[in-house]
């Protein structure tokens, strides 16, 4: 495959840089890079979940903001090692699952 290449003012022609080869299928990520996505992961869900349930007794009353923060606070550190444990059992059985199921395709 060539790498196209695209006129400059002069009329002469320039090499387009080409991309980072994509990761395939059977490329598993680094470690690092489940980690970062385990950070990621376990705060978005224990800042949404624990804003859920200290909204809904509270109704959103005087103080909610503080005591959601509190509850964050708490359940993050909680959150992040259990998915440590948690996440690599889900791969597994997401492994699994696709063997079992085939490649399933979804489109938006």
């Amino acid at each position: 495959m060539s790498i196209p290449r695209l006129p400059t003012p002069t009329g002469a022609r320039r090499r387009v840089p080409a991309m980072p080869p994509a990761r395939g299928p059977d490329v598993p990520p680094t470690k690092a890079t489940l980690i970062t996505a385990q950070v990621f992961i376990s705060t978005m869900m224990a800042f949404l979940m624990t804003g859920i349930f200290t909204a809904l007794p509270m109704r959103f009353g005087d103080g909610w903001i503080a005591a959601w923060m509190q509850r964050f606070a708490l359940a993050w550190p909680v959150a992040f090692v259990l998915s440590l444990g948690v996440g690599p059992l889900a791969f597994r059985l997401a492994g699994l699952a696709m063997r079992a199921f085939g490649r399933l395709t979804f489109r938006l």
